[in-house]
């Protein structure tokens, strides 16, 4: 099976005028009317580990954190999709023109994928790879459980535009279930409750304006297999799945490995030549970048990782330590005492950018922010207008303030304005965003609930966080 990537197409392509023109060698398609774009097109920018030759003309991911990012004209854009041996649906987050995440689930073959009113003229969609489902077979063609495009349908009239430009910093992240995303949102195993856009991983490259690869999956350690007939990190490590080689032409400028955690069974002796192997591996397939090996966030085998690398003497390759990063027995940290929340992955990522900026003097360039939103009370049964305020901060200093939108969706029975808000943060790294609600809280009714929705660079977005309205 042959690859042929984003990255592939695009780095022979020539950056004229700020767009990518056509490789030398293939004429760019002109897509004018009613018409479907394959997922071959050189136009559509695939982002992370894809094979672009799945089943002969398709695109196939099973990582979650996985993008594709496209710019077209018109009204309407309906995604096309191999389900046929999909078992378990995987889960997207689908933006368009800075606005919220709108949640797909990859269901059945058509999916419409712009928001119903939109207008006629240029925009950006850009779809991430929420997760698949780690259990079903995700490696051994056919596969059980992966994001299968076929390409895309536009309207009549629509036509496809060159992709955004790729970021100047890459990144290749490389773990287990927790880079995966597994129980960040809660307790389900399934897509449902994990999200990969928002492990320490994304958070990590989306401050550092970089493109990634997200490699995780679950129960996957240096020396044990993972579920979903993986193999071991290893042995993967070459591969998008099997018989998929993975890009040769993505050269990470920094990688990220966080393994170690499923390697309950061997002994340290056992785990310090695997490890090293493993480490030795890495730099052979990656040069030039700068390596930070992350001691497992639950502490294991942390004298042997430190070793390793102190062993290879390698002054681009960097010990990680993140002990009292997350405290296991707090459910603000961890789903589970395994898996962190949300929240958790925040914190990893506040600890971990500070030490990837001061080792490789990359900027933060975009700082993740923490939300807050007190809730309202009123007198049921009668109608009121209340002010109400978003309280916005970062959470890391960076070379530019934090800021985007709030997009704020009123409880029922009330109406708000503005629905959307511009902010940037203060000297002092925070700021509050006013708004004001009026309608009526119906008597015997206790309380009834909104939800404001934060865009970062009108981009990344944390999860909405309730708005609240209750009787007193």
């Amino acid at each position: 099976m042959r690859v042929r990537s984003w990255w592939g197409l695009t780095c022979s392509a020539v950056l004229l005028a700020g767009v990518f023109a056509a490789p030398a060698t293939a004429a760019v398609p002109q897509v004018s009317t009613a018409t479907v774009v394959p997922s071959t097109h050189p136009w559509l920018g695939f982002v992370g580990r894809w094979e672009r030759l799945y089943a002969g003309d398709e695109a196939a991911t099973v990582n979650s954190g996985s993008q594709v990012r496209l710019r077209f004209t018109g009204p309407q854009l309906t995604g096309l999709f191999d389900v046929s041996t999909v078992l378990v649906p995987p889960q997207l987050w689908v933006t368009v023109d800075g606005g919220p995440e709108t949640l797909v689930s990859v269901d059945r073959p058509e999916i419409p994928l712009a928001p119903a009113g939109l207008r006629a003229g240029l925009h950006t969609m850009r779809i991430d790879v929420k997760d698949t489902d780690q259990v079903t077979n995700r490696w051994l063609p056919p596969l059980g459980d992966a994001v299968i495009m076929k390409g895309f349908r536009l309207a009549v009239g629509g036509h496809l535009q060159p992709p955004p430009r790729p970021a100047s910093v890459r990144m290749a992240f490389y773990g287990d279930s927790i880079t995966e995303g597994i129980r960040a949102l809660g307790d389900p195993l399934t897509p449902d409750g994990a999200d990969g856009t928002r492990t320490y991983a994304s958070v990590t490259a989306r401050a550092l304006h970089a493109d990634m690869q997200q490699v995780g999956f679950g129960k996957q350690g240096v020396m044990r297999t993972g579920v979903g007939n993986v193999p071991t990190a290893p042995e993967s490590f070459p591969y998008n799945f099997a018989g998929s080689v993975a890009d040769p032409l993505f050269d990470p400028d920094i990688v990220v490995l966080l393994q170690g955690s499923n390697d309950s069974v061997p002994t340290d002796a056992e785990f310090a030549p695997a490890y090293l192997s493993y480490l030795r591996q890495v730099r052979a397939a990656a040069p030039q970048a700068w390596i930070f090996a992350m001691e497992p966030l639950i502490g294991r085998h942390v004298a042997v990782i430190e070793s390793d690398v102190a062993q290879l003497a390698d002054p681009r390759m960097v010990f990680v330590n993140t002990d009292g990063w997350l405290d296991r027995h707090n459910t603000a940290d961890y789903t589970d005492t395994v898996h962190p929340t949300v929240a958790g992955h925040l914190k990893v990522a506040s600890h971990l950018l500070p030490i990837i900026s001061s080792v490789t003097g990359l900027p933060v360039l975009s700082s993740p922010v923490r939300v807050a939103v007190a809730p309202i009370a009123v007198v049921a049964g009668q109608r009121v207008c209340v002010d109400a305020a978003v309280d916005i901060s970062q959470v890391l200093p960076s070379t530019r303030p934090a800021r985007g939108s709030v997009l704020v969706s009123s409880p029922d029975g009330f109406s708000v304005s503005p629905a959307r808000l511009r902010y940037v943060v203060g000297r002092d790294g925070a700021t509050a965003v006013h708004f004001r609600l009026c309608g009526t809280l119906p008597a015997g009714v206790s309380s009834v609930t909104g939800d404001i929705r934060v865009l970062v660079d009108d981009a990344a977005e944390v999860l909405p966080v309730p708005l609240v309205i209750t009787a007193g």
